[in-house]
Parts: structure tokens; C-alpha cells; sequence
């Protein structure tokens, strides 16, 4: 289990570090020519969602999936102005469930990164039951991939802390003693542990898989050169210092994340206020039960 400042601290960092774009603090928004906003997720509420897009919808966004991010930062193929990266962690029942439909009702994509052990612990049965408690299964993945509408990619095989490796991570939105079953496993060098979560998805959804999404939002330089010998090119974070977005011809073995709940700070009709968004961050959190024996999913990762 990560402590809350392992979790706060790249945010904070990154804040007093110049590292979060000015839309995000700046009363009055302005267009950001060439740049192109990812935000992370893992659970996310319905309605919340759908307002979200809505937002996006009516404000002329447009949404890429990974490599679309891959073309416009290495110069192949700038993106169109307004246009964003919505990414999911953890491959739960709540990405088939709710992110999934009504990303097709608004007609928009998103990256999933998933780590398959936890998929491949389940059977490959295409009317798998709505069982919050556990991932999805590959046929349910292979459904969305092959929709155009989620793109997966690889968040590492185990689901390993890789600053600390081999440390575990909870899966949000996972039952904890499940993620804790699947990884009893022999414990995989960085290395063999990348290799297997890219080989895996693309045996399992005939895709190339060329993107690694760090868990918990935070990687190391080591983790980078490792990841680039078996083929990733690009990398996903949360926030860094002196990197406030993903603009053309930066690297990408950078990409930097925000929280999904600042998609309402974008320049656009219906903005809302810092204190809207960051109000509702904290409405949302739900306090550690004290007389808890053992830390859920949902308490694990913010």
C-alpha cells in the first residue's frame, strides 16, 4: 500500500516545479496551440463522466488514442487543435460497464492500460457475469479494442510499484484479496515483467503494443531504458516538474497525465472554477474505515 504523500507528493511537486499548465491555475484560459492534454482515470462515476464529455462534446474536443499522442509528439502527424487523451488504469468492470458506452454515445476514444495477469486469471468466456469485484475478462477486452473506441495498452504484467520494484499495487475498483491471489506469482524481473505484458496483449488482441502506462503515475529512468530495449516507445506518467503538457516534438518518453477531474478547466463554454473542481475532489473521498484489517483496492491508489 502506497502512503498518502507517496500519492500527493509528484502533484505537489510538480505544482511548485511549473509543471502543471496554465489552464489548470489561470482564471482566464487561453488556447494551448500545439499542445494536447491527457487525463488519467481509474473508477469514475457515471454522471460525472457524462458531463464530462458532454463538456468536451460542446466545446469541439477531440479525443486520440495512443499513437495518434505518438504521431503528434514525434512530428509524424500533428493532432487537430482541441485535442485531448482520456486514459484508464486497471481494466475493472467499470471500464466495460460505464466508460465504455458512453464513450460511444458521445462518440469519443480512450487508452486503456491494463495489466494482463489479472485478466489472464479469469476464463476466456464471452458472457462473462457483471462481477464488480474483478477485472475484465480478454473477451470483453478484445470487444472494446476491436470497437476503435479503447485502445489497451500495457501497465505493466503484475502491477509492480517501479520505483520501489518489485513492490505490489492494489487494482482500483479490484476485490484486494484477488489482486493479492494474482500476485503470489514468482516475481519477475522489470524486464521479463515488460516483456510479458507486451507480448501478452498482443497475442491476446492482435494489436502492436508500443505504450507503457507506470502504475500509480510514477516511474524511474531505469524503468525507461529497460522498457525501450523490448519495444515501448512511449511513457506514460502523472504530472513532472517543468513539464506542463504534451506538446509537439517533446519526447515521449515523458507523457504527462492529470487527474481527470481538471478535464472542466479547459478553455471552453461551462468551465468551472478551481475551487468547483477541487471541492468536488474532496466530496468524492472516502474516509479508511479504522477498524479495517487490510487496505482495499479503492484505498490504495488515489
Amino acid at each position: 500500500m502506497l502512503k498518502t504523500w507517496e500519492k500527493n507528493w509528484p502533484e505537489l511537486r510538480a505544482l511548485l516545479g511549473r509543471g502543471m499548465p496554465r489552464f489548470i491555475l489561470s482564471s482566464q484560459a487561453r488556447e494551448m496551440p500545439g499542445c494536447v492534454p491527457v487525463f488519467g482515470f481509474h473508477e469514475i462515476d457515471h454522471a460525472t463522466f457524462e458531463d464530462d464529455l458532454r463538456f468536451l462534446k460542446r466545446n469541439r474536443y477531440r479525443t486520440l488514442d495512443a499513437d495518434g499522442l505518438l504521431s503528434h509528439l514525434t512530428g509524424a502527424r500533428p493532432a487537430p487543435e482541441r485535442s485531448v487523451v482520456l486514459s484508464f488504469d486497471d481494466g475493472s468492470w467499470n471500464l466495460y460497464d460505464v466508460v465504455y458506452p458512453l464513450l460511444r454515445r458521445f462518440e469519443m476514444k480512450a487508452v486503456a492500460f491494463i495489466a494482463p495477469r489479472f485478466h489472464d486469471a479469469l476464463p476466456d468466456d464471452e458472457t462473462q457475469p457483471p462481477d464488480k469485484r474483478l477485472p475484465l475478462n480478454w473477451a470483453r477486452l478484445a470487444e472494446m479494442e476491436a470497437s476503435g473506441v479503447i485502445d489497451c495498452q500495457s501497465h505493466t504484467y503484475e502491477h509492480r510499484y517501479l520505483p520501489h520494484w518489485p513492490r505490489p499495487i492494489g487494482l482500483q475498483g479490484v476485490d484486494a484479496e484477488y489482486v493479492r491471489r494474482c500476485q503470489t506469482l514468482a516475481r519477475l524481473s522489470m524486464r521479463e515483467d515488460m516483456v510479458l505484458s507486451k507480448q501478452t496483449i498482443e497475442r491476446r488482441l492482435s494489436k502492436p503494443v508500443r505504450h507503457l502506462a507506470f502504475p500509480n503515475y510514477r516511474g524511474t529512468p531505469a524503468a525507461i531504458r529497460t522498457g525501450q530495449t523490448v519495444g515501448y516507445t512511449g511513457f506514460w506518467w502523472g504530472v513532472l516538474p517543468g513539464r506542463p503538457t504534451n506538446r509537439a516534438n517533446d519526447c515521449p518518453t515523458q507523457i504527462v497525465r492529470l487527474k481527470g477531474e481538471f478535464i472542466r478547466r479547459l478553455p471552453g463554454v461551462d468551465r468551472q472554477t478551481l475551487r468547483e473542481v477541487l471541492g468536488r475532489r474532496f466530496a468524492n473521498r472516502t474516509p479508511t474505515p479504522v477498524s479495517a484489517t487490510a487496505p482495499t483496492a479503492e484505498h490504495q491508489l488515489a
